[in-house]
């Protein structure tokens, strides 16, 4: 197949999962268990050794809150190690980009890599997710009450 019409394919499947009340580009489907807890402590030994903090940036929305300051810790990603060729489209992955980590849902491949998306973000991420950049899957997330 053409590259031009692969990622024709590509954008179409994507769009076809599409929440159209949202505008998001994702489908929630596949999203791991989320959990409300009182103080970040709390959500960091739930989470476990394996966890990951997430900051408040809003772009998983609503599944993650949004916090005024973009940096603050709002949840706790309790992770794991699972094969990259195991992932699905749908879940919730751990991936490298410049100097830290992203969690993001994983939406559709493209060849080898995959296409990812924060779940209140209108577009895909501009970067893809691939054998290099993956660390690992989010198989449960701890929120932090305000």
């Amino acid at each position: 197949m053409p590259k031009k019409l692969r990622f024709l394919a590509v954008l179409a499947i994507g769009l076809c999962m599409a929440n159209t009340s949202g505008g998001s580009l994702v489908a929630r489907s596949a999203l791991p268990p989320r959990y409300e807890v009182a103080t970040p402590l709390e959500a960091r030994l739930l989470a476990g050794p394996q966890c990951i903090a997430v900051l408040g940036t809003g772009s998983m929305r609503p599944f993650i809150p949004a916090s005024p300051d973009p940096r603050q810790i709002v949840a706790y990603a309790a992770t794991e190690k699972t094969p990259y060729a195991e992932l699905k489209t749908g879940e919730l992955v751990v991936y490298r980009w410049q100097r830290g980590f992203i969690v993001h849902q994983i939406v559709a491949r493209q060849g080898d890599n995959w296409i990812s998306s924060g779940l209140s973000n209108r577009r895909y991420d501009a970067v893809h997710v691939t054998r290099e950049t993956y660390d690992r899957r989010v198989v449960r997330v701890y929120v932090i009450k305000p």
